[in-house]
């Protein structure tokens, strides 16, 4: 919906067994490809261990075609969630300055790491007022994950609240096209080269 694009075939065909994840991804820009998820069905299938593998047998043939992959995961940690997410290389945790917001994403970190998930976490601030606001909510963040768990999250960056993201929800377009100059669309290039760099790191330490 927020792409303004109807897709013929969602990740539901896929999960009913009816397409290959190479036949649901539809290019919205050059460089910006996208497999949609589904909702509103009463039939919708719960993925078991044996369909993420499968999953990520699939996805292991276009990783090549790819700088990264995103999976956009549902709010909470449902078990399904946590079978994707406890597979994935990097997992970033979007928080907001709001308490319940920093108390879910602690939730999240401790079933990641019941689930022992042994690669990276950032934590991603959105809907920032001020610089204070990033600060202090990865602090409290960390200093619960340390205090609780003896972990953390390092921090990738932040978004500030912007009415140009509210704007492009309401248009359907996509912010860094209609608004590349605005506060978001460059924090957003920030988070791209701070990504870069970490999978650069991650290559090295592979070749060390």
């Amino acid at each position: 919906i927020m792409l303004n694009i109807f897709a013929t075939k969602t990740i539901y065909s896929f999960y009913t067994g009816h397409s290959f994840l190479s036949e649901l991804i539809t290019e919205v820009e050059p460089g910006f490809h996208f497999i949609f998820g589904d909702s509103g069905k009463t039939d919708y299938p719960t993925p078991g261990l044996d369909t993420v593998k499968y999953f990520f047998s699939q996805l292991r043939t276009l990783q090549n075609n790819y700088d990264f992959i995103f999976f956009d995961t549902a709010a909470g940690g449902s078990e399904d969630t946590l079978a994707f997410l406890s597979r994935a290389d990097v997992n970033i945790i979007v928080t907001t300055p709001e308490p319940t917001a920093v108390m879910d994403a602690y939730v999240m970190l401790k079933l990641l790491k019941h689930d022992r998930f042994m690669g990276k976490k950032y934590l991603l601030v959105n809907r920032c007022v001020t610089l204070e606001d990033v600060n202090q909510t990865h602090n409290n963040f960390n200093a619960a994950a340390k205090h609780f768990l003896n972990d953390g999250a390092e921090l990738l960056g932040h978004l500030d609240s912007d009415e140009s993201v509210t704007t492009s929800i309401i248009n359907q377009e996509l912010l860094v096209k209609h608004f590349p100059q605005g506060k978001t669309s460059k924090q957003i290039d920030l988070l791209g080269s701070n990504l870069i760099e970490i999978a650069q790191m991650a290559n090295i330490q592979q070749t060390l």
